[in-house]
């Protein structure tokens, strides 16, 4: 899950791409390690990474009615 992670910060833009893809249909499996990497040192992993957790927050609000979870 870390490389996952850490090839969001890859050189080639397939590479990234085909890792969010695998940490997005992860799903809540994925969760704790993009959180932990929400305040990665790289920022194209540090804006990947919150963009995923966003969109999987609010997809998850869609499941649950709409209410987003306070923060």
């Amino acid at each position: 899950m870390h490389r996952l992670v850490d090839s969001l910060g890859h050189e080639r833009y397939p590479e990234r791409e085909r890792a969010r893809q695998e940490l997005v249909n992860l799903g809540d499996v994925a969760i704790p390690f993009l959180e932990a990497a929400k305040d990665h040192a790289d920022p194209e992993i540090r804006l990947t990474v919150r963009a995923i957790l966003k969109d999987h927050e609010e997809a998850a609000a869609r499941r649950s009615g709409g209410q987003l979870p306070r923060r």
